[in-house]
Protein backbone atom coordinates (compact mmCIF):
# COMPACT_ATOMS: atom_id res chain seq x y z
CA UNK A 1 0.00 0.00 0.00
CA UNK A 2 1.43 3.82 -0.98
CA UNK A 3 1.30 6.37 1.90
CA UNK A 4 0.46 10.42 1.46
CA UNK A 5 4.60 10.80 -0.09
CA UNK A 6 3.71 8.32 -2.94
CA UNK A 7 -0.02 9.54 -4.02
CA UNK A 8 0.77 13.56 -3.45
CA UNK A 9 3.30 12.91 -6.77
CA UNK A 10 0.44 11.63 -8.74
CA UNK A 11 -1.38 13.56 -10.99
CA UNK A 12 -5.13 14.77 -10.92
CA UNK A 13 -5.72 13.75 -14.56
CA UNK A 14 -8.84 11.81 -15.37
CA UNK A 15 -8.18 7.61 -15.77
CA UNK A 16 -11.73 6.99 -15.79
CA UNK A 17 -12.26 4.47 -18.52
CA UNK A 18 -16.12 4.90 -18.18
CA UNK A 19 -17.83 7.56 -16.47
CA UNK A 20 -21.03 7.16 -15.50
CA UNK A 21 -19.30 3.34 -13.74
CA UNK A 22 -17.12 5.78 -12.24
CA UNK A 23 -20.30 7.80 -11.19
CA UNK A 24 -22.24 5.66 -9.70
CA UNK A 25 -19.06 3.12 -8.04
CA UNK A 26 -17.50 6.22 -6.57
CA UNK A 27 -20.78 7.62 -5.15
CA UNK A 28 -22.41 4.11 -3.86
CA UNK A 29 -18.96 3.05 -2.27
CA UNK A 30 -18.17 7.05 -0.69
CA UNK A 31 -21.82 7.02 1.13
CA UNK A 32 -20.58 3.11 3.20
CA UNK A 33 -17.61 5.06 4.06
CA UNK A 34 -17.64 6.18 8.24
CA UNK A 35 -16.67 9.56 8.80
CA UNK A 36 -13.23 9.01 10.11
CA UNK A 37 -12.08 6.80 6.55
CA UNK A 38 -13.33 9.55 4.25
CA UNK A 39 -11.16 11.84 6.20
CA UNK A 40 -8.43 9.55 5.68
CA UNK A 41 -8.90 9.55 2.07
CA UNK A 42 -8.96 12.96 1.78
CA UNK A 43 -5.95 13.12 3.93
CA UNK A 44 -3.79 10.66 1.73
CA UNK A 45 -5.20 12.30 -1.48
CA UNK A 46 -4.64 15.91 -0.40
CA UNK A 47 -7.45 16.98 -1.67
CA UNK A 48 -10.86 18.99 -0.33
CA UNK A 49 -14.06 16.74 -0.25
CA UNK A 50 -15.33 18.45 -3.26
CA UNK A 51 -13.37 17.08 -5.09
CA UNK A 52 -15.36 14.20 -4.65
CA UNK A 53 -18.88 15.29 -5.26
CA UNK A 54 -16.94 15.98 -8.50
CA UNK A 55 -16.60 12.82 -9.49
CA UNK A 56 -20.51 12.44 -8.64
CA UNK A 57 -21.08 14.46 -11.43
CA UNK A 58 -18.32 14.63 -13.75
CA UNK A 59 -17.59 10.69 -13.37
CA UNK A 60 -13.97 11.88 -14.19
CA UNK A 61 -11.60 10.51 -11.29
CA UNK A 62 -7.74 10.88 -10.83
CA UNK A 63 -5.07 8.33 -9.84
CA UNK A 64 -4.43 10.73 -6.93
CA UNK A 65 -7.91 9.66 -5.66
CA UNK A 66 -8.53 6.33 -7.18
CA UNK A 67 -5.47 4.77 -5.14
CA UNK A 68 -6.46 6.11 -1.85
CA UNK A 69 -9.88 5.39 -2.43
CA UNK A 70 -9.08 1.65 -3.35
CA UNK A 71 -6.93 1.00 -0.23
CA UNK A 72 -9.75 2.75 2.02
CA UNK A 73 -12.08 0.49 0.44
CA UNK A 74 -10.07 -2.35 -0.01
CA UNK A 75 -11.47 -2.48 -4.11
CA UNK A 76 -9.37 -2.44 -7.23
CA UNK A 77 -9.19 0.70 -8.19
CA UNK A 78 -9.91 -1.01 -11.76
CA UNK A 79 -13.45 -0.94 -10.35
CA UNK A 80 -13.54 2.54 -9.39
CA UNK A 81 -12.42 3.63 -13.24
CA UNK A 82 -14.96 1.63 -14.94
CA UNK A 83 -12.07 -0.67 -16.16
CA UNK A 84 -13.37 -3.57 -14.48
CA UNK A 85 -16.94 -5.09 -13.22
CA UNK A 86 -15.62 -6.77 -10.58
CA UNK A 87 -14.69 -5.31 -7.25
CA UNK A 88 -11.79 -7.28 -6.55
CA UNK A 89 -9.66 -6.78 -3.49
CA UNK A 90 -7.10 -4.02 -3.58
CA UNK A 91 -3.12 -4.79 -2.74
CA UNK A 92 0.27 -4.12 -3.74
CA UNK A 93 0.22 -5.56 -7.26
CA UNK A 94 -2.81 -4.63 -8.70
CA UNK A 95 -2.25 -0.94 -7.30
CA UNK A 96 1.48 -1.62 -9.20
CA UNK A 97 -0.32 -2.89 -12.47
CA UNK A 98 -2.83 0.16 -11.94
CA UNK A 99 -0.35 3.19 -11.78
CA UNK A 100 2.14 1.13 -14.39
CA UNK A 101 -0.78 1.35 -17.01
CA UNK A 102 -1.32 4.87 -16.01
CA UNK A 103 2.23 5.87 -17.14
CA UNK A 104 3.83 6.15 -12.99
CA UNK A 105 6.74 2.87 -13.99
CA UNK A 106 9.08 5.58 -13.18
CA UNK A 107 7.65 7.00 -9.49
CA UNK A 108 7.33 3.13 -9.10
CA UNK A 109 10.48 2.27 -9.18
CA UNK A 110 11.79 4.84 -7.74
CA UNK A 111 9.53 3.76 -4.51
CA UNK A 112 10.55 0.23 -4.65
CA UNK A 113 14.49 0.84 -4.70
CA UNK A 114 15.96 -0.86 -2.28
CA UNK A 115 17.72 1.83 0.93
CA UNK A 116 21.39 1.34 0.10
CA UNK A 117 22.98 -0.60 3.41
CA UNK A 118 24.89 1.19 5.41
CA UNK A 119 28.64 0.15 6.28
CA UNK A 120 28.58 -0.79 10.08
CA UNK A 121 30.28 1.39 12.39
CA UNK A 122 33.37 0.90 13.38
CA UNK A 123 34.50 1.67 17.00
CA UNK A 124 36.95 4.45 17.58
CA UNK A 125 39.49 1.97 18.59
CA UNK A 126 39.59 0.31 15.22
CA UNK A 127 39.72 3.48 13.26
CA UNK A 128 42.13 4.50 14.82
CA UNK A 129 44.15 1.26 14.25
CA UNK A 130 42.88 1.69 10.84
CA UNK A 131 44.07 5.03 9.89
CA UNK A 132 47.75 4.33 11.74
CA UNK A 133 48.07 0.87 10.16
CA UNK A 134 48.68 2.40 6.45
CA UNK A 135 52.64 3.93 6.10
CA UNK A 136 53.37 6.95 7.26
CA UNK A 137 54.81 9.47 4.68
CA UNK A 138 56.89 12.15 6.45
CA UNK A 139 56.29 14.71 3.84
CA UNK A 140 52.64 14.68 4.99
CA UNK A 141 53.69 16.07 8.23
CA UNK A 142 55.62 18.61 6.82
CA UNK A 143 52.69 19.61 4.73
CA UNK A 144 50.86 19.68 7.26
CA UNK A 145 53.12 22.09 9.61
CA UNK A 146 53.14 24.36 6.14
CA UNK A 147 49.32 24.62 6.04
CA UNK A 148 48.78 25.78 9.91
CA UNK A 149 50.18 29.44 10.17
CA UNK A 150 51.14 30.35 13.84
CA UNK A 151 48.23 32.88 14.50
CA UNK A 152 45.24 31.09 13.05
CA UNK A 153 41.62 32.11 14.75
CA UNK A 154 39.60 29.62 14.78
CA UNK A 155 36.81 28.61 17.27
CA UNK A 156 37.30 25.22 19.23
CA UNK A 157 34.25 24.03 17.77
CA UNK A 158 35.35 24.86 14.20
CA UNK A 159 38.28 22.64 14.73
CA UNK A 160 37.13 20.08 16.29
CA UNK A 161 34.53 20.03 13.23
CA UNK A 162 37.48 20.23 10.75
CA UNK A 163 38.96 16.68 12.87
CA UNK A 164 35.68 15.04 12.89
CA UNK A 165 35.82 15.65 8.95
CA UNK A 166 39.18 14.40 8.59
CA UNK A 167 38.60 10.96 10.53
CA UNK A 168 34.79 10.84 8.85
CA UNK A 169 36.68 10.99 5.45
CA UNK A 170 39.20 8.09 6.80
CA UNK A 171 36.78 5.89 7.76
CA UNK A 172 34.70 6.16 4.42
CA UNK A 173 38.83 5.42 2.27
CA UNK A 174 38.82 8.71 0.81
CA UNK A 175 42.68 8.99 -0.73
CA UNK A 176 45.63 10.44 1.94
CA UNK A 177 42.64 10.84 4.64
CA UNK A 178 44.67 8.12 6.52
CA UNK A 179 48.04 10.17 6.43
CA UNK A 180 46.52 13.01 7.13
CA UNK A 181 44.94 11.40 10.25
CA UNK A 182 48.40 10.14 11.34
CA UNK A 183 49.65 13.66 10.54
CA UNK A 184 47.71 15.42 12.82
CA UNK A 185 48.03 12.68 15.50
CA UNK A 186 51.77 13.79 14.99
CA UNK A 187 51.45 17.15 15.20
CA UNK A 188 49.43 17.55 17.79
CA UNK A 189 51.25 15.40 20.18
CA UNK A 190 54.53 16.82 19.47
CA UNK A 191 53.25 20.68 20.46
Amino acid sequence: MFDETVIRKLKQSNVSVDAEKTKERTETLWKTLSRKDKQAVIALADISSATIYRIYNTGSISAKLAVPLAQTLNVSPLYLTGASDEQGECNDEVLKEFLTDHGYAKLLASVEKPKAKRQPRANKESSAEDASAAPYKPEAESTMAEMAPANVDVAENDMIFLLRSVLLKARLGAPNAAHTVDALKKLLISE
